[in-house]
């Protein structure tokens, strides 16, 4: 059980570190955007930042939270390839017990963070992008893989 644990952590971390980089990202994308416009006049006249409003609330489903997701399938896959745990479990047999899915150990990862979803709902989101290139974050996967030594803690 107490790689369960470990396991955990290193999902948690995951997470933190690709929700860190990604920001980090976003940032720098934010910082080059601006000095593009720092060098051009406003084109549509004298900026208004007093009197924007922000846009309504649209109405019907909310929308996913997309990136959230892709970082969720990420930590599935980097558990699956790297501590050769099996993405899901299956829920027919419940009496065969083989051990954690990497949903279950990134479900436990996810109620440190505050997010309450279920195993369930973590299979659903590794179902969908397991196939999405957008998963992998190069470089966290490198920052994981050198600060955690993940084939000590392969279950079998």
């Amino acid at each position: 059980m107490r790689d369960v644990k470990k396991l955990t952590n290193i999902a948690f971390q995951y997470l933190c570190e690709r929700d860190l980089r990604e920001t980090v990202d976003a940032i720098n994308a934010s910082f080059a955007i601006c000095a593009n416009f720092a060098r051009k006049p406003w084109p549509w006249g004298k900026p208004r930042p007093w009197g924007w409003r922000p846009p309504a609330r649209r109405r019907g489903r909310p929308s996913q939270r997309r990136d959230r997701h892709v970082q969720i399938a990420g930590a599935v896959a980097m558990l699956v390839e790297d501590a050769g745990l099996h993405p899901t479990r299956s829920h027919f047999g419940r009496r065969q017990q083989r051990g954690p899915s990497a949903c279950s150990i990134v479900t436990a990862a996810l109620e440190q963070f505050g997010e309450r979803l279920d195993e369930r709902t973590v299979e659903g989101i590794w179902n969908r992008y397991r196939r999405s290139p957008l998963i992998s974050h190069q470089t966290v996967r490198d920052y994981i893989r050198n600060r955690y030594h993940l084939s000590s803690l392969i279950i079998r």
